[in-house]
């Protein structure tokens, strides 16, 4: 996996669909939560954060050649690969795809969450349209990967990321830097999650709300 950072030319020609999709693409097919092999002696060096423009993979200590760059930060929920709506939004439209709530922050899933054995979803349950996983209203996608899964889709996903590339005071590192050290790589992976069942976010269900019953009262003596 390549950990060195690529010099980006710049060039009028405009890129085709493979190009613009190519950083998506090895985010999705990357693994996270392993040990950088350049850091490998060094504390917390987990592999937890993706540089959109250098297309790779990197730990905490790999980031200050980064720090003009775009890079999304990899959380996990229940052993999957999350990342939060608000930095993946930046680069991607993630409208009716799945959304999870972690610590707070709404996430949602680079690829399907992975089953033991396939299961037939219940009669009358929304399913996603490309792995047909349970999700929930109004979702149509239970992933990134999913929404993504066809090249002409990709392309309409995409939030205008070539002009972001021509804003290089933009980055995403501002919580980076604090939330990296703490939430992913100082915890066992899964730990975000472990031991949950999926709880997809769905539209919140009214409670029947119940009157307080009065303080009893003596009656009068007569």
């Amino acid at each position: 996996m390549e950990m060195g950072c690529k010099e980006r030319k710049t060039t009028t020609k405009k890129k085709t669909t493979t190009e613009r999709t190519a950083w998506l693409s090895q985010l999705l097919g990357s693994e996270f939560f392993g040990a950088c092999e350049e850091h490998k002696e060094m504390r917390k060096c987990e592999i937890n954060t993706y540089c959109v423009d250098c297309q790779s993979c990197l730990c905490p200590h790999c980031l200050a050649p980064h720090r003009a760059h775009r890079i999304l930060q990899i959380r996990r929920y229940v052993y999957q690969d999350v990342v939060r709506i608000l930095d993946m939004q930046r680069l991607l439209d993630c409208s009716k795809v799945q959304p999870y709530t972690v610590n707070s922050a709404k996430v949602v899933l680079l690829n399907p969450r992975k089953q033991s054995k396939p299961s037939k979803p219940n009669l009358g349950v929304p399913v996603c349209e490309v792995c047909r996983r349970s999700i929930a209203d109004p979702n149509r996608y239970c992933s990134i990967a999913c929404k993504t899964s066809g090249s002409w889709q990709s392309e309409d996903a995409l939030v205008a990321v070539d002009d972001a590339e021509s804003s290089e005071s933009e980055s995403f590192l501002p919580h980076l830097t604090s939330d990296v050290g703490s939430s992913s790589s100082s915890s066992p992976p899964g730990s975000l999650g472990a031991g949950k069942d999926w709880n997809p976010d769905s539209p919140a269900r009214s409670r029947r709300t119940r009157s307080r019953k009065g303080i009893p009262r003596r009656a009068p003596l007569s």
